[in-house]
């Protein structure tokens, strides 16, 4: 997010913030949001809505409501779409459920090392994977085509390597996958060596999308990686701090001299804060699946207030419920605004332990 790109989205988020389109106007009316957008806005709770027409095979919704003057139709068509996006969330989850029967332990391995590093497993006829060093690749004819790509980034996250979610369909005898990758390994080469066996494919650095014959995914996998293994990044996950803070600098002011340097995006990230010696004084599960949790933490000399999101994915939830000696926390600060009232919350990232 440099450059033109940044000038774009900085003038996007101001013309958006005028309030003058019917469509977003009505859209932010049912989302409950009343304070100036961010990318944090567009990306997670405008963005998605908008997104989810698309992804359920309803596009023309979005470009509706987007275009419409009709401020009745506006409402009706910003209803549809969270509604669709409700109804995206439950696939997700229930694709999410599938891919971790196959990638925790339900599976059958049938192979080790047949297909380059990667060990395939087979849940059923309809459903496998393949798991190695450099890649995860899974695979099935159970999954929604509309979130494969959301898959993939919530399992690149988890293995913290290039993940792969593709979607079988047995009738056409093809497969179509989608890719997210991480810093260092180049997904869209990966795919785009691999063309001789694709119908289509490409991409860029941390994201890829490709179409093939069913007979050529396991061969596909193998490829992808043998490609991501010759990179050199190191898998491991390592977040870095841009400074150490005590609670009482986390304050309002701070949050908003930070805000002056948005958009932040690829290449231009938020600032990653640390809080060191922290005893958790509160936690709460919240969300519909209680996935996220919300905290009150404490480093001696003042409470902060802090969120947890997708907390059982990494771990960290049951550090944070468990562990009631001093931890070290890291993450991003920013100020949140409900209901006009503004509030500096801690979006946590990663927590530490002393032993």
């Amino acid at each position: 997010l440099r450059g033109v790109n940044r000038l774009l989205v900085k003038r996007g988020l101001e013309q958006i913030g005028r309030q003058e389109n019917e469509g977003l106007r009505a859209l932010n009316a049912l989302l409950q949001f009343d304070g100036s957008p961010t990318e944090e806005t567009i990306a997670y709770r405008i963005g998605p809505c908008l997104n989810a027409g698309g992804r359920l095979g309803q596009s023309r919704l979005s470009f509706e409501l987007l275009t419409t003057r009709d401020s009745m139709r506006a409402r009706e068509l910003a209803e549809q779409l969270v509604d669709l996006n409700a109804e995206r969330r439950t696939i997700e989850k229930k694709n999410l459920a599938i891919i971790d029967h196959v990638l925790n332990g339900s599976a059958r391995p049938e192979s080790s090392g047949g297909h380059g590093e990667l060990v395939e497993y087979r849940l059923d006829e309809s459903t496998r994977a393949f798991l190695g060093e450099s890649l995860v690749y899974v695979e099935s004819e159970k999954l929604h085509k509309g979130v494969i790509g959301i898959l993939a980034a919530r399992l690149k996250e988890r293995y913290h390597r290039p993940c792969c979610v593709a979607v079988l369909d047995r009738e056409h005898d093809v497969v179509v996958g989608s890719g997210r990758s991480v810093e260092g390994v180049d997904l869209g080469a990966a795919v785009r060596a691999a063309h001789a066996i694709l119908h289509s494919g490409g991409g860029h650095k941390m994201a890829c999308g490709f179409r093939l014959s069913s007979s050529y995914s396991a061969e596909l996998a193998s490829r992808l990686a043998t490609e991501c293994a010759m990179s050199s990044a190191k898998l491991d996950p390592v977040l870095m701090l841009d400074s150490w803070l005590t609670s009482a600098a986390a304050d309002e002011q701070l949050c908003t001299e930070l805000e002056n340097c948005a958009p932040f995006g690829c290449d231009y990230p938020q600032a990653v804060f640390g809080f060191r010696d922290c005893v958790v004084r509160h936690v709460r599960r919240v969300g519909a699946d209680e996935a996220h949790l919300q905290i009150r933490f404490s480093d001696q000399l003042s409470d902060v207030n802090g969120v947890v999101f997708n907390a059982f994915e990494s771990g960290i939830g049951q550090i944070l419920e468990t562990r009631r000696d001093a931890l070290d926390l890291a993450g991003i600060l920013r100020l949140e605004v409900w209901q006009g009232v503004r509030r500096v919350k801690f979006f946590v990232q990663d927590a530490r332990c002393h032993d």
